[in-house]
């Protein structure tokens, strides 16, 4: 779905009391809330899926795979390698199984609060990865705990089943499991609920929101583990009990992070069919969101000149013309508005902002054309700054606008003799005769009438070469 007053951009967000999709640009975002403000009606919007709107999972595998290696997840894999380190040396050292018992668990509770954090973030648009200082303080929500029951009552229910039905009972479970995997693990780290994430319902809704692409990423999921396994499988076993402890330890540690970062972009890919909420300045700051104040004013101004709202056009556009940076597409909205309402006076007054522009070379077409819509409405009118001049005399490119070219250029010595850019406007004429009406001899006295005026200046050298060019080809 498109936005309503942007058609090439996608609908973010549904305004149910106006029955209007908007953009991201064209709501309102207030810091605190739980979601942006319609700027017609001032109520919640909804949030549209974002799943057709930004890249799917499957495309970003080289994204997945390298989080790990982001600063923040580098620096906890250390902490998280030191502490492996050190505890399998314990265990080694101390050979009792309820002191290991607990210093495994030890380590097993600070891996669970990173990845489940991971999961968290990712869901809600933040794709940098926390560093471990992060996660020793974060609220786990007992997750620990949670995912210990959830292992023993898995577990629990394979030993059923193999005893109920035997290996064909135990076979059929293990495929059933790994395809619910990734949305039991969904399940627990958004709900957070156990009783969740063992929920038949829960995890089929999972499934069902996602849809087809959750087939992808089981077998992701699937090509994860393998690749665990694989990676583990080649440690060669003689070595010290506690440096084979610290390597197994480290890489589960790197695989599960990616493996959660992945599970964490498929829930913020997926969160309105999967009804979680998502931050909304988190989504809004996120790699594909530009939250310029500047760009939302632009929008805001199409939306209110889109429903006769012409005040509150004129007040955006002028909150976006204060950067220079969107100055021109600003103004020039704001012109054109004026000229819509037949407002002259106004019109000029917004002219006179736009033609101020000190970067309006780089918009030299726009400028023309809005120099010309102008000038139907009033005839007289001609920009009072030298630039301004320079770069429309540089648009006009036929020999039929000589009048123009004399309309802007016929005061320029008595309206702009201190103004620092008039070389550049006398040096825009002197090439209009050379290269539009071939007549280099008038050419050649404009720029020796330039330079004897403006000796100095950054227009000198280039005049200076346009005079050897013309005499030579004289």
């Amino acid at each position: 779905m498109d936005c309503k007053y942007h058609d090439n951009k996608k609908a973010n967000w549904n305004c149910e009391a106006c029955d209007t999709p908007f953009c991201m640009d064209c709501v309102e975002v207030e810091s605190g809330t739980i979601a942006p403000r319609c700027i017609l009606c001032r109520r919640y919007l909804t949030r549209l899926a974002v799943s057709d709107q930004i890249d799917p999972f499957w495309n970003r595998l080289s994204q997945f795979n390298s989080y790990p290696f982001q600063k923040g997840a580098k620096s906890f894999l250390m902490f998280y390698a030191v502490i492996a380190l050190v505890l399998g040396f314990l265990i080694d050292l101390i050979p009792i199984f309820l002191v290991g018992l607990v210093l495994k668990l030890t380590l097993f509770a600070v891996l669970v609060s990173y990845i489940f954090s991971v999961l968290s973030r990712t869901a809600k648009g933040d794709f940098i990865a926390p560093k471990y200082d992060q996660t020793i303080t974060y609220d786990s929500d007992g997750m620990t705990i949670k995912v210990i029951w959830l292992s023993l009552i898995l577990l629990g229910i394979g030993f059923l089943s193999a005893k109920t039905f035997g290996l064909t009972g135990l076979i059929i479970y293990q495929i059933i499991l790994a395809v619910a995997m990734p949305a039991i693990l969904v399940t627990l780290g958004m709900s957070k609920h156990l009783s969740f994430a063992l929920s038949p319902v829960y995890i089929l809704r999972t499934m069902v929101s996602i849809g087809f692409p959750y087939l992808i990423l089981v077998a992701f999921t699937a090509l994860i583990f393998f690749s665990l396994a694989f990676a583990t499988g080649f440690i060669e076993y003689w070595l010290p009990d506690p440096v084979v402890f610290f390597i197994t330890k480290t890489i589960e540690a790197l695989f599960y992070i990616m493996l959660f970062n992945m599970l964490g972009y498929v829930v913020y890919q997926y969160h309105a069919e999967l009804g979680y909420g998502v931050d909304v300045e988190q989504l809004a700051t996120n790699e594909n969101i530009q939250l310029s104040p500047e760009i939302r004013a632009l929008a805001h101004a199409d939306v209110y000149i889109q429903e006769g709202r012409y005040e509150d056009a004129k007040h955006e556009l002028m909150k976006a013309g204060a950067n220079i940076k969107h100055q021109e597409q600003a103004y020039n909205k704001l012109v054109r508005l004026f000229i819509a309402q037949n407002d002259n006076l106004e019109m000029l007054k917004a002219a006179k902002l736009y033609f101020e522009n000190p970067n309006l070379n780089l918009h030299g077409f726009a400028a023309w054309q809005l120099y010309l819509q102008v000038k139907k409405h009033e005839v007289r009118f001609r920009p009072m700054n030298a630039n301004a001049r320079a770069v429309l005399i540089n648009q006009i490119r036929s020999k039929k606008l000589i009048e123009e070219l004399q309309w802007l250029t016929d005061d320029l010595i008595e309206k702009f003799n201190q103004d620092i850019d008039l070389p550049k406007a006398l040096l825009a004429e002197a090439k209009y005769y050379a290269d539009i009406e071939h007549n280099d001899q008038k050419a050649l006295q404009k720029l020796e009438s330039l330079l004897q005026n403006f000796p100095q200046g950054e227009h000198c050298l280039e005049a200076e070469n346009l005079i050897k060019t013309y005499k030579a080809m004289a």
